[in-house]
């Protein structure tokens, strides 16, 4: 049971007259809601009860040295024998085997009762405060419960002391507001705001201007009497006293006095209430770690476990065989201060082309010498697709959920080439029943005639056998020997590296023509797929042709990657192909 006077007041000043439910209270002064139920039943704290004295040499023989005082003598004069006598009577009878001064200090216990308890000066002072702080009636029903039964605390001139005082205590307005120096100055001033009878604004007089007063307010005014002491420290020492007096009037000791200064001045208010780390915790037990990492750079294999990787149920029992036991929140704790975290594999595309690097360098040296008279294509094939019912990611109602059937008819199945010249983002196709190297020279031919304009044109693809198949490569030098006598641009190649179609910026804008036309959608005929792309590809270039854009700073079709050439773009999009 608690009995400190200030926090029973606070409880049931919070409860009887604030409203707050004892639930509350108690999550308030962090108590349990027993103790705010028992404080609430009476007006000021219960004594304590005194514990019985044991005596356990003593007592068997209690009887006899009891019958050995109380003996009278034949003449009638009472007489105590000699405490000497009662030990040597007891020891040679009764076997006793305790001291001498056992037996003494019974027998005056018996002769003169109890020795009344001795109360300091200080804890006088420090009741005379508190109870002047809780008002008349309840102070005048402590006194009385003080001075009543078999041996009252307080005598009848104690309790004039105390009336005098109180009469003093009542006839002065309001706390002073000097800054005090001397240690009951101290005291008087802490005790106040630790009662709640000095206003925030005489607090604010005598501390001067303090941002953060509210909160120290607050914390001196919780329950709990460490907290309490940490802001009454500082506000004391805000104040002008000195440490030696703020810790005479807090009972503490001055080198907690300073801590509590320091962590202040380090961590404001919030540093008040930090609490002090354990010396041992287990998550700091060097042995534990090293067991920890020795254990988890093992395979579960190793430990006839049938994982791959470790779970933490498995991880706890092998270490605990090997002689570390350790909860699930400890290892959590070692682990994650050592930086290991749960990460999923990235499944990444990479070339194994050994020219990668040489490829990659004359694409990024054609496009930083481009001029106004060259065009560069990234060319790519789109399919084959079914013409079918696509799924897809749509915005539906409540209680809907898309379904697709997973056995279809197809409705006829496409094959779309294209070429994206990157300086104005403009898209040539059209539809091929295979993918061949008559489709490539087709495309090639339809380029030159469309930019016949240009000096030069760079065709720009993946390493598939179509595209550097000897045909082509012999149409290619075919028209080059022939270009300036028929006033055509000159044809170039700018081959991707193998297995790099994530260079190929075209993916991007096929990724976003699948998200806008092909997914969630049912086409019934391939000519009705085939009307969606052209319109797709028509709407797209003429946005373009209005705003050009070489680095496509604002996409058609929400593409998934800007259809701007870096070697660190994926443009190929796995979800949407």
């Amino acid at each position: 049971m608690y009995c400190d006077p200030i926090l029973w007041k606070n409880v049931r000043d919070c409860v009887l007259e604030d409203g707050i439910s004892r639930r509350g209270a108690a999550r308030k002064f962090g108590l349990a809601r027993n103790t705010v139920r028992k404080m609430l039943l009476d007006e000021l704290p219960p004594p304590r009860e005194k514990r019985t004295r044991r005596r356990p040499m003593i007592g068997p023989h209690e009887v006899t040295i009891t019958r050995m005082v109380k003996e009278r003598s034949r003449s009638g004069y009472g007489y105590s024998p000699r405490i000497r006598r009662i030990f040597e009577f007891i020891s040679n009878e009764e076997n006793y085997r305790g001291s001498y001064s056992a037996v003494r200090d019974y027998v005056e216990l018996l002769q003169n009762g109890p020795v009344p308890a001795k109360i300091s000066e200080d804890t006088w002072m420090y009741s005379s405060d508190v109870l002047f702080s809780i008002g008349h009636q309840k102070s005048a029903l402590f006194l009385k419960a003080m001075s009543h039964g078999r041996q009252p605390v307080l005598s009848e001139a104690k309790v004039k002391s105390f009336a005098q005082k109180a009469m003093g205590y009542r006839k002065k307005n309001q706390p002073t507001l000097d800054k005090p120096l001397s240690y009951s100055r101290a005291k008087d001033w802490l005790h106040s705001i630790a009662a709640e009878t000095m206003t925030a604004h005489a607090i604010a007089l005598s501390v001067g201007e303090t941002e953060d007063l509210e909160e120290l307010l607050q914390i001196a005014g919780c329950g709990n009497r460490i907290k309490r002491n940490r802001a009454l420290t500082i506000l004391g020492s805000k104040a002008g006293f000195s440490i030696r007096s703020i810790a005479a009037a807090l009972k503490i000791a001055r080198g907690s006095c300073a801590k509590y200064v320091a962590l202040y001045r380090e961590f404001g208010p919030e540093g008040l209430l930090q609490r002090k780390p354990s010396a041992n915790r287990k998550y700091d037990n060097s042995a534990l770690k090293d067991a920890v990492f020795a254990l988890f750079h093992e395979p579960p294999s190793n430990y006839d476990i049938n994982r791959t990787t470790w779970r933490m149920e498995d991880f706890r029992f092998v270490l605990a065989k090997c002689g570390h036991s350790a909860c699930p929140e400890v290892l959590r704790k070692i682990l994650k201060d050592a930086g290991y975290r749960w990460r999923k594999a990235k499944v990444v595309l990479t070339s194994q082309d050994p020219e990668y690097s040489a490829k990659l360098a004359s694409i990024q040296n054609i496009l930083s010498n481009l001029t106004k008279n060259d065009v560069f294509f990234s060319i790519d094939e789109f399919g084959p697709f079914a013409v079918k019912m696509k799924g897809g990611r749509s915005f539906v109602g409540p209680g809907v959920e898309p379904v697709v059937p997973q056995w279809q008819k197809s409705k006829g199945c496409l094959i779309m080439t294209a070429a994206l010249e990157l300086s104005t983002n403009q898209v040539t196709h059209f539809y091929s029943k295979k993918k061949n190297t008559a489709e490539m020279i087709k495309l090639m031919d339809i380029l030159v005639n469309q930019y016949s304009n240009r000096k030069q044109i760079f065709l720009s693809w993946d390493a598939a056998s179509w595209h550097i198949s000897k045909d082509l490569n012999l149409h290619i030098e075919r028209h080059n020997s022939e270009h300036v006598s028929n006033g055509l641009p000159k044809v170039l190649v700018a081959p991707l590296p193998s297995g790099a179609q994530f260079l190929n910026v075209i993916e991007s804008v096929f990724s976003g023509m699948a998200r806008a036309i092909i997914h969630n959608s049912n086409y019934g005929s391939a000519d009705d797929a085939k009307t969606a792309i052209d319109r797709y590809f028509a709407e797209r270039n003429a946005k373009f042709t209005q705003s050009p854009s070489r680095a496509g700073k604002k996409i058609w079709g929400l593409e998934r990657e800007l259809p701007v050439f870096s070697p660190s773009s994926n443009f190929k999009d796995p979800l949407y192909r």
